[in-house]
């Protein structure tokens, strides 16, 4: 399991899709369990959400 709390918050936009991507290769290749902490809902990639 990896926990990323705001991986992609400081970046620029044309940074944070490429991060966005290897975060999912590496769910892919490692089978992960990822589990990103945000408050930007536009840059997501997930296949579950919970909103708290």
């Amino acid at each position: 399991m990896l926990l990323a709390a705001e991986p992609t918050t400081a970046l620029d936009v044309t940074v944070q899709i490429p991060v966005l991507r290897l975060l999912r290769e590496m769910q892919r290749d490692l089978g992960l369990t990822i589990v990103i902490v945000t408050h930007d809902l536009g840059a997501s990639v997930e296949d579950r959400i919970a909103v708290m």
